[in-house]
């Protein structure tokens, strides 16, 4: 298609180039001789021969400045004209060697780099009941968690809760309620890994960062919820964790351990920092903030 329009526009210059020509040559014929001085001088000689010679003398040297004056007319106006072919030879040159794919390619860098951060924080209750206006004031972050979300209820909702933001970065925690309801450890990792790809695939440019699964309280203390929370949860934590955290490195895929963090003396869930054994306090939310904040300031690199 780019070869039809230099073809275009070649011929558009051409003809264009021969109506210049035309125009020259008519300049040539009419104006570059000085017949209509000498035409004059003549007819002159024979109606008035009485006329002095001093008066013949003054005429034919007016007729000399016709013609000098015609000349010069005629070599401003080719002048003119040369430059006018010039002009457009050069314009032909730009517009087959110019590439003008480049200047889309850093058009389209350009709105990139101006693009603004757009985030969100996809999952269950505990980002749900995140507050991040509070913990990122002046953020532009969306809470997309809902309360009683596994890995399939996550995947089914994707376009809902997450396409429509067209996110810059991607803050992902999922799989507690998968393990609360029994399943075991590898489908909870494949429920994982099915949602990273199918983000991959529809945000390639989007950050994505997967957060590990918070630990658990399974303790005898008064505030924890015994439905929630059954002995020896945080094996199977640890172990959806390690194969997350392996496929997230082969992928080159942030993966934020705030497991290790949230950790008491006894490698339970911190007491202050949860509100039933799963849930967190402000306490604990503000724990997770200081852990997070890092992977919010930085720049978009996609």
């Amino acid at each position: 298609m780019k070869i039809n329009k230099k073809i275009v526009y070649c011929k558009f210059i051409y003809k264009k180039y021969l109506k210049i020509e035309k125009k020259v040559l008519y300049y040539k014929r009419n104006l570059g001789v000085g017949k209509v001085g000498n035409k004059k001088n003549e007819e002159k000689k024979k109606t008035k021969s009485t006329k002095t010679t001093r008066t013949k003398k003054n005429k034919r040297l007016y007729g000399q400045k016709t013609v000098i004056k015609n000349k010069k007319t005629s070599n401003i106006i080719i002048i003119l004209l040369i430059i006018s072919l010039i002009v457009n030879g050069l314009s032909i040159v730009h517009f087959i060697k110019f590439d003008h794919n480049k200047v889309k390619i850093v058009t389209k860098i350009k709105e990139k780099e101006i693009k603004p951060e757009n985030i969100v924080f996809i999952g269950d209750s505990i980002t749900d009941f995140y507050d991040l206006g509070k913990y990122y004031p002046n953020k532009n972050i969306i809470n997309s968690g809902i309360n009683g979300y596994t890995t399939d209820d996550l995947y089914s909702k994707l376009n809902k809760l997450l396409y429509q933001y067209k996110p810059t970065k991607i803050f992902l925690l999922i799989g507690i309620n998968n393990i609360i309801r029994g399943q075991n450890p590898d489908k909870v990792y494949n429920g994982i890994k099915n949602i990273i790809e199918e983000i991959k695939k529809n945000l390639p440019e989007t950050e994505i960062n997967v957060e590990s699964i918070y630990p658990t309280n399974d303790s005898d203390e008064e505030k924890i919820f015994g439905e929630y929370v059954e002995k020896n949860f945080n094996k199977k934590v640890i172990e959806v964790n390690k194969k997350t955290k392996e496929y997230c490195e082969k992928e080159k895929i942030n993966y934020i351990d705030v497991y290790s963090s949230l950790l008491d003396k006894n490698q339970l869930l911190k007491l202050e920092y949860t509100a039933d054994g799963v849930h967190l306090t402000d306490l604990g939310y503000s724990k997770v903030t200081s852990i997070l904040l890092p992977y919010i300031k930085e720049k978009n690199n996609a």
